[in-house]
Parts: C-alpha cells; sequence; structure tokens
C-alpha cells in the first residue's frame, strides 16, 4: 500500500486499542475495504512498542516513579484513538495532551500536537540564538532547566 494510502487511513480510521474494534468492521478507502481490526492490531503493536520503551527508559532512569502529575503526550500519534488510555495502562501514571504554544503571527496551521516537535525545535534555536562557536553536548544546560524549557512550550490539554 502507498505510502500516502496508509497514512490517510491511520488518520481517518485510526484506533490503537484494538479490543474495542470489532472483527468484522470494514473502512472504505478509494473503492477498497480494509480490515479495522487488523489496522488497529497494527497501529496498536507500533504504539505499544514506543510506550514501551519510554517506559523502560524512564525505568532506566530511575524517573518513572517520579511523575506525580502524569505524562503530556504530543505529535500526530498521540491523537490516535484509544493512545492516551494506552499509555496509561502501559505507563502507569495519567496521560495528558499538548499542543505547540509561545508562537507569534499566522500560526493557527501549527497549533495541532503532530508539529509539536518541529515547533519546539524551532522555538528553541530561536531563544538560544547565540552566534558563538558552540561545543558539543548539553553545555550550560543541566536536565533541569531543559525539563522547565520544555513545560514552558507546551500548554497542557484535558486528557
Amino acid at each position: 500500500m502507498p505510502f500516502e494510502d496508509a497514512e490517510r487511513l491511520k488518520v481517518r480510521y485510526g484506533n490503537v486499542l484494538s479490543r474495542n474494534v470489532d472483527d468484522v468492521a470494514p473502512v472504505l478507502l478509494d473503492d477498497r475495504h480494509y480490515s479495522a481490526k487488523f489496522i488497529s492490531q497494527i497501529l496498536e503493536y507500533r504504539a505499544r512498542e514506543v510506550l514501551e520503551f519510554a517506559r523502560d527508559s524512564l525505568d532506566d532512569a530511575r524517573l518513572l516513579n517520579a511523575l506525580p502529575g502524569g505524562v503530556v503526550l504530543t505529535g500526530g500519534g498521540s491523537q490516535l484513538e484509544g493512545f492516551g488510555q494506552l499509555a496509561e495502562e502501559i505507563l502507569g501514571t495519567r496521560a495528558g495532551f499538548a499542543v505547540p504554544r509561545r508562537i507569534k503571527g499566522d500560526v493557527k496551521p501549527v497549533l495541532k500536537p503532530q508539529y509539536s516537535t518541529a515547533v519546539g525545535l524551532l522555538y528553541f534555536a530561536a531563544k538560544n540564538d547565540d552566534l558563538r562557536p558552540k561545543s558539543k553536548g548539553a553545555g550550560a544546560f543541566d536536565f533541569g532547566s531543559i525539563v522547565a524549557a520544555v513545560k514552558g512550550w507546551f500548554r497542557a490539554l484535558p486528557g
């Protein structure tokens, strides 16, 4: 299947909780029927893979139990049906959603979760525009200052 068709199916019918999808429900794309359950199973597998990696990384860093406010999900994949519930199940904490903020001008087209990373990187670059030579690594930024900066980039939305 061409990438563009797969993306349209994902966006239009994507659900990462295959247990909630009817076993025989079809979805139609360009005069072809596809199994909604099969699409959901593929999406669930990939979502689980990402969330389990995040869980294991947080656990390795001894941060998994240090998330009293939960986690903030962003990015296009977070908008798939059931993603928040699956994240809560795998991470064992509350999950909310966020969109970019602190941007000016005609921003409505990019105030969507799928643009969060790009907007955040642009914002970070703009705020830290220093033409002096840079050394490799984090430099003067410590983990706490990076976390504080990232928190400021996003406005949490009700989960």
